[in-house]
């Protein structure tokens, strides 16, 4: 937001609001852009192969947030 205040040339003293400046740039939000990052990481690591390491963590996080067991031989590294 800082900077895209600077972009407009609104001193600090300037009673703008967040949601205005943000029609006018009609940039994404810091929250918008990380939410699709995260969705695009998330889309790699699930068509990874079974074996890789960071799609098992997936499948381990996604295991624990349903509420399934995990299997009771599993121990962390």
């Amino acid at each position: 937001m800082r900077c895209q205040r600077q972009l407009l040339n609104f001193h600090w003293s300037d009673h703008v609001t967040n949601n205005s400046v943000h029609e006018l740039t009609g940039l994404l939000t810091i929250d918008d852009y990380l939410f699709w990052r995260r969705l695009s990481a998330f889309g790699h690591i699930a068509r990874l192969d079974v074996v890789v390491p960071a799609n098992g963590a997936l499948q381990l996080a996604i295991d624990m947030k349903e509420g399934r067991r995990l299997d009771p031989s599993w121990s962390r590294p």
